[in-house]
């Protein structure tokens, strides 16, 4: 049976030439499954670094990668907008850790699986003895191994820079054994300068092979690469949920004092307003209590008023009471002398308070003696007031110029 099933291959591309080259430096044409290597210059990386003490040290939730991105996104390495591959090489000292970060953009990354190289990582595809003590010049990047590590690396731009990079390398570190060079150029140097597709089988394209080398160490190798998919996208990370708790606990912290604030403002308004009620109330109340207790005033008045004229009523109704047996008594007394010619010239009645003892005294004048003493006589035999005893004095009647007058006196109750 044929096998119909399209097998991936590894292709290089060579941003120089905007040429892709097989395994064996041939020409090809990619396909969408295929997987693009491509080497990058050290001057295109952003490079950073992050120091962290051992007590002090990355939490177990976090992926290492994702931490060290969300601290280059915090410490504004990052720009949050754009997509960048990271990796990163570790070292420990007795009370910190330091991670050497580098970071490429990926805004022209192909939409093929590619893996970016940079070349002042690819003596580590060699082996290991050429890293103990070696310089390397990959195009115009002068790089430094050191016992495996890389150590040193700094643009070239011209053959002055070799001699001051050896002149800082010997003082800090140690002589270097070697320049290995991928270039044609001769230097003077007091080290030997090495072709590096010597060390290669000597391949015609010896930066291109290496990164095939490194590419195929990588299945069994940890090396740091850059990855197109490996993006560092929170929603995608495996720490996820915390970093989205520590941004939500940044967001609250940031927010809270606004609203707190906002929250502090309300508070004022809403007081100012209640504020502004309660006088409002407290006139209106005022002015109710005003308005009642003048109500009040005018009640009490018009209840004074009324008191006065049931007091006047009664007073009167008293007087009209009290005098009614007057009247009857005086009806009685001008009964009795309407049919004689007696004229009355004066009258005084008293009484005491329950009107249970009266009397009077009335001054007479007639024409002749006989009529006053008919009315004398008249009026012992009247009963003024019934159930009454009575007693009546008199003067004597005098004589004035053919007039006649005396006093009569009336008492009741007496004794």
């Amino acid at each position: 049976m044929i096998s119909m099933k399209k097998q991936n291959k590894i292709i290089y591309f060579d941003n120089k030439t905007q040429v892709f080259l097989d395994t064996h430096l041939t020409p090809i044409k990619p396909s969408k499954s295929d997987t693009i290597i491509e080497c990058i210059h050290g001057a295109k990386l952003i490079k950073h670094q992050i120091r962290i003490d051992k007590n002090s040290p990355i939490p177990s939730a976090f992926a290492i990668s994702d931490w060290l991105y969300a601290q280059c996104i915090q410490e504004g390495i990052f720009d949050l907008n754009i997509q960048y591959a990271l990796t990163y090489l570790h070292e420990e000292t007795s009370v910190e850790e330091i991670f050497q970060i580098y970071a490429y953009k990926l805004e022209l990354a192909f939409s093929n699986y590619q893996v970016f190289i940079p070349d002042i990582f690819l003596p580590m595809a060699l082996d290991s003895k050429y890293l103990q003590s070696s310089l390397f010049l990959f195009d115009d990047n002068l790089v430094f191994y050191h016992h495996d590590k890389l150590l040193y690396h700094s643009p070239f731009p011209d053959t002055d820079a070799i001699f001051k990079a050896l002149h800082y390398i010997r003082a800090i570190y140690t002589m270097p054994s070697a320049l290995y060079t991928c270039t044609q150029k001769s230097f003077d140097l007091n080290i030997p300068v090495v072709p590096i597709n010597t060390l290669i089988e000597n391949t015609p394209e010896p930066m291109v092979t290496l990164a095939f080398v490194y590419f195929s160490k990588l299945q069994n190798t940890p090396l740091p690469i850059l990855k197109s998919n490996e993006k560092f996208y929170i929603t995608k990370s495996k720490s996820f949920n915390m970093l989205l708790q520590i941004a939500l606990m940044a967001i609250l912290m940031l927010l809270y004092p606004t609203f707190l604030f906002i929250h502090g403002l309300y508070l004022k308004k809403h007081s100012e307003n209640l504020a502004y009620q309660n006088i409002q109330i407290l006139q209106n109340n005022t002015s109710a209590h005003t308005q009642t207790h003048a109500s009040l005033a005018r009640l009490e008045n018009i209840k004074n008023q009324n008191n006065s004229i049931e007091e006047h009523l009664n007073l009167l109704n008293k007087i009209q009471i009290s005098y009614t047996p007057r009247y009857n008594f005086i009806a009685k007394l001008a009964k009795i002398i309407q049919d004689k010619n007696i004229f009355i010239e004066d009258f005084y009645f008293v009484s005491d308070i329950f009107e249970n003892i009266l009397s009077f005294k009335i001054r007479l004048k007639a024409s002749c003696e006989q009529e006053i003493l008919h009315f004398i006589q008249d009026l012992k035999n009247t009963s003024l007031i019934a159930n009454n005893h009575q007693e009546i004095f008199h003067h004597k009647i005098y004589t004035s110029q053919k007039e006649f007058s005396t006093e009569v006196i009336w008492v009741s109750n007496a004794y």
